[in-house]
């Protein structure tokens, strides 16, 4: 179905979806993209993102399980996400133009592949 490895770019744009989990060789997405509107359920596994999330459009985005973003994590105007009571782990910068619901405790910034400081913009 999907492969992380060739640094793919996925976008689910609709309304009321649920996330596939990849199951290439290399479990994940490269680049995910959730837009339009409704609710976008993300997979009941540990998913991992070897690059960027962003989220546009009015998308609520629900997670279901733990998320490891390598990349950076854009929150666009309009959106929203939700975590529960799972981890976000984010290599990149956190940029927020809509609103989370990632509890403070839950977010772990992480230098996976940088070597540079991480900017939080809430």
């Amino acid at each position: 179905m999907i492969n992380a490895t060739n640094r793919n770019t996925v976008e689910y744009n609709g309304t009321n979806q649920t996330i596939a989990f990849p199951n290439g060789s290399t479990t994940g997405y490269h680049i995910l993209i959730l837009s339009g509107s409704g609710t976008k359920t993300m997979p009941a596994y540990a998913l991992n993102i070897y690059s960027d999330l962003t989220l546009s459009g009015t998308a609520t985005v629900v997670a279901a399980q733990d998320i490891v973003v390598a990349g950076n994590i854009t929150i666009g105007s309009g959106t929203t996400l939700t975590s529960a009571s799972y981890t976000v782990s984010v290599g990149g910068n956190w940029n927020n133009g809509g609103t989370d619901s990632w509890y403070w405790y839950l977010l772990r910034l992480m230098a996976l592949w940088r070597k540079h400081l991480q900017a939080i913009h809430l």
